[in-house]
């Protein structure tokens, strides 16, 4: 009987131009989902935050207007005047402060650069688990069907030849038994189907219609899976979530520096031009005295050079400088303690995966003799030196042995997906598209 045997190297859907694969289903969740967005979003805001920085490099200039109406009891003495005038003002030396707060712009750029595709591969990592689990789900209910069929094929040789007296009415009441169990393993095949594709399709943000395929993944017999040692360097090089703790710690560290200018000096370039006139006008000159001839004034212009140093500011500087070094030793503990981490979740990975080559290697061979047992067992069985409680255990045996091929099959592929979102490379060879621009 080869009418359950399932190839799984082999597409169980014919390829279709309408077939859904991972690599499109990747595309689809990154270019929809929300959380994506919103990183994606925080990255541009951080990105113009940084831009922000650099007007500690460039001049500042101001307009400013003020008119005065003066009233006094003397009406002698009462005035008008206004003011126009322009200040400039450029910095020359502020204590390193506004370098170190570029500095501290750019680092948070970069961490939230890292934050965005630390989510990217997070999200990839779901949908990749995702669509495995519906190709698990689907090949299960597979099973199912053609365990069903094959055992209503049983139930009708069991009822011949218990009418030709050749089997008791135990021997079909047994067929029943096993085929009302694997009715319902076919039901909660379709059930588990079903929400397999359901959180396929909200990964994805559209619906699978029913004529669409969704293409298998075939195991290759060996990936190219570094050494352990490799994997924990391209873990350290590449990992998100690392090169985000790192370079938090350079932001503690540069935030110290930030907070160490209040020690030393600040030196400003100014330039200011005013008119003053009589009324609103500022153009018009002035009185210089009460009730003599008004002298048009042109204008008031000069330069200033300051410098301010802080002498004592309530040890408000002091604490500060000693809180930033805290939080400095604060955020290399945080590095230290994320690569022990991540190096256990890269080992489990690592491990998953030599586990899961393992099983596959085991469950072929199960294949195999589960699939000669059962030829023998029907052989004898037609010539009635096998009972039927021996055809149905051998029934069971294969329909267990082809869906245990098929677990490990899909563990090899959830376990390399798993490496790659460890080390952030990719090993499955999908071409991911770029997806930053829309």
């Amino acid at each position: 009987m080869k009418l359950f045997v399932i190839l799984l190297l082999v597409p169980l859907f014919s390829a279709t131009a309408s077939a859904l694969t991972m690599e499109e289903a990747i595309n689809l969740t990154l270019q929809n989902d929300d959380s994506i967005k919103q990183q994606r979003s925080l990255t541009e805001a951080q990105g113009h935050t940084k831009r922000t920085a650099i007007a500690a490099f460039l001049p500042k200039a101001d307009l400013s207007y003020e008119y005065i109406d003066a009233e006094t009891r003397k009406p002698e003495l009462e005035s008008k005047t206004s003011t126009f005038g322009i200040t400039a003002g450029f910095n020359l030396f502020n204590g390193l402060a506004d370098i170190n707060r570029y500095r501290l712009g750019s680092a948070a750029l970069d961490m939230q650069e890292y934050s965005y595709e630390g989510k990217k591969q997070d999200v990839m990592l779901n949908v990749k688990t995702a669509y495995i689990s519906y190709l698990k789900a689907r090949n299960a209910l597979e099973v199912a069907q053609q365990m069903l069929t094959l055992l209503e094929t049983q139930k009708k040789i069991a009822e011949v030849s218990y009418n030709v007296g050749q089997f008791s009415r135990a021997d079909v009441l047994r067929v029943d038994v096993q085929l009302a169990s694997t009715q319902l393993e076919l039901l909660n095949a379709q059930i588990a189907m079903k929400l397999a594709r359901q959180q396929l399709e909200r990964y994805i943000g559209r619906a699978i219609p029913n004529g669409e395929m969704v293409a298998e993944v075939s195991v290759a017999t060996n990936y190219p899976i570094p050494t352990m040692d490799n994997l924990t360097g391209m873990m350290e090089d590449n990992r998100s979530e690392m090169r985000y703790v790192k370079r938090a710690f350079d932001s503690a560290s540069i935030d110290r520096y930030v907070a160490g200018s209040e020690f030393l000096p600040k030196i400003n370039l100014g330039y200011m031009y005013e008119w003053d006139g009589t009324d609103t006008n500022p153009f018009d000159g002035v009185e210089d005295v009460p009730n003599s001839p008004s002298s048009s004034i042109d204008g008031t212009s000069g330069f200033s050079v300051s410098m301010t140093w802080n002498v004592f500011k309530g040890f408000y500087d002091v604490s500060t400088v000693l809180s930033k070094a805290r939080t400095t030793n604060a955020a290399a503990y945080a590095v230290s303690d994320l690569r022990k981490t991540l190096r256990l979740q890269l080992s489990d990975a690592y491990e998953n995966y030599f586990s899961a080559r393992e099983r596959l290697s085991v469950a072929e061979v199960g294949v195999v003799q589960a699939e000669e047992s059962y030829r023998v067992t029907q052989s004898q069985y037609e010539n009635s030196e096998a009972t039927t409680t021996d055809l149905l255990n051998a029934s069971v045996a294969l329909s267990q042995a082809l869906t245990s091929r098929a677990g490990a099959n899909y563990d090899i592929i959830a376990a390399v997906a798993q490496l790659e979102r460890a080390v952030e490379t990719e090993f499955l060879g999908y071409k991911i598209e770029d997806i930053d621009e829309e």
